[in-house]
């Protein structure tokens, strides 16, 4: 007669918190570094959160009632480890914070290259007449800032220039610079 072990309640303790702690550090990395505030990201974690998160948690927290009342340990047991995932899930609205945070230095990023860029367009301008009409000549060498993909953040119809922003952690919008206003203005 074969004798089978139980798995050791304190190893697959040991073995369920280093995976939920992979796992929340793989995601809340994305989060941070792919989503990096953008209102798609956001919406994602935080409907992750709320609509998986919590009703796993009020699940496993009846079962832990159940298992309570009827003195099942074997319900408790998986009531715990319930408990212990689902409060990862919930705790991905944390990076979510961070997230907008990166997303506000990524728009300050952007905004003070563009801002670099002005008197040089001024000197351009002075210099030929008119302001150029893209910035093929006058880009850096270190590239560009994180949220531009290439120059289409510049347009310059000759007689003035303007700058965009995209604001991603909005569903729509961004800030956008002007040669005849000099600040930056949000727009929706």
């Amino acid at each position: 007669m074969e004798m089978h072990q139980q798995p050791q309640p304190i190893k697959s303790w040991g073995v369920l918190l280093a995976t939920c702690l992979i796992c929340y550090l793989v995601l809340a990395s994305l989060i941070l570094w792919v989503g990096r505030g953008t209102f798609g990201a956001f919406m994602l974690g935080l409907a992750f959160a709320v609509y998986v998160g919590l009703p796993s948690f009020f699940i496993a927290l009846a079962g832990f009632v159940a298992g309570k009342l009827l003195n099942k340990q074997q319900w408790l047991g998986y009531a715990r480890k319930g408990m212990a995932v689902s409060g990862f899930i919930v705790a991905l609205v944390i990076p979510l914070w961070g997230s907008n945070e990166v997303a506000r230095h990524d728009v300050r990023q952007a905004q003070a290259f563009c801002e670099a860029l002005a008197p040089v367009l001024d000197a351009q301008k002075a210099s030929a007449g008119a302001y150029p009409a893209n910035l093929a000549k006058l880009m850096p060498p270190k590239g560009l800032p994180w949220l531009f993909k290439d120059d289409s953040f510049y347009f310059s119809d000759g007689l003035m220039f303007k700058f965009s922003v995209p604001d991603e952690a909005g569903l729509m919008g961004g800030w956008e610079y002007t040669s005849s206003n000099r600040t930056w203005q949000h727009w929706d």
